[in-house]
């Protein structure tokens, strides 16, 4: 049974819903970032990380990747013009979201008092707005952002769409609704009961 570990709080949520999705057994062990329970499995201990037949691989948009191939589902097929507009977008997001997002975060409640720089909050918000502003000019989001499939790229985003919120960022009206469509998807919903 493929092993997940870390909190469903953080990044770890992406795989649980994935594996949600997918209706696929697994074993959860809620443990804190680079804590010695989770460098005991995980040297690095940066979580999330999976075990999947002994196997150890980290990294929450790899290990999408990984199911979704593994499992043909959720994903368009290696190799393929498709795969490369949806990894496009993978990418996209990471940068111009999650980025944003993270460094945030780690002003707000990770760093230490005297690493902090809260001023840099306000012009993290500023850039988040403009790239939602420019994101959905590029891909109108009827239904899902590579078009009518469910795809990776749509778990990544409604993550980090419920993280900017979370920490009071502006989210558009058009990407407000977007997530919650995706909110109401059964998979997300038995992912978000575990937080």
């Amino acid at each position: 049974m493929l092993k997940v570990f870390g909190r469903v709080k953080s990044r770890a949520f992406r795989v649980v819903w994935l594996l949600e999705e997918l209706e696929i057994p697994y074993d959860l062990t809620e443990i804190a970032p680079r804590s010695e329970e989770a460098k005991k499995v995980y040297k690095n201990g940066k979580i999330p990380f999976v075990l999947d037949d002994d196997v150890l691989i980290s990294d929450s948009v790899a290990i999408l990747t990984y199911l979704s191939d593994k499992h043909k589902s959720f994903t368009e097929e290696a190799g393929s013009i498709e795969r490369a507009k949806q990894d496009s977008i993978t990418f996209r997001i990471l940068d111009e979201f999650e980025a944003l997002i993270w460094v945030a975060a780690k002003h707000s409640y990770v760093f230490s008092d005297e690493k902090k720089v809260p001023d840099i909050i306000n012009v993290l918000k500023w850039e988040f707005a403009n790239n939602q502003e420019k994101f959905i000019t590029e891909f109108p989001l009827r239904k899902n952002v590579c078009g009518e499939k469910f795809l990776i790229p749509d778990i990544l985003l409604g993550h980090c769409l419920v993280w900017a919120e979370s920490m009071n960022f502006s989210i558009c009206e058009e990407l407000i609704e977007y997530s919650n469509r995706l909110k109401e998807r059964p998979a997300y919903q038995k992912a978000y009961a575990l937080r």
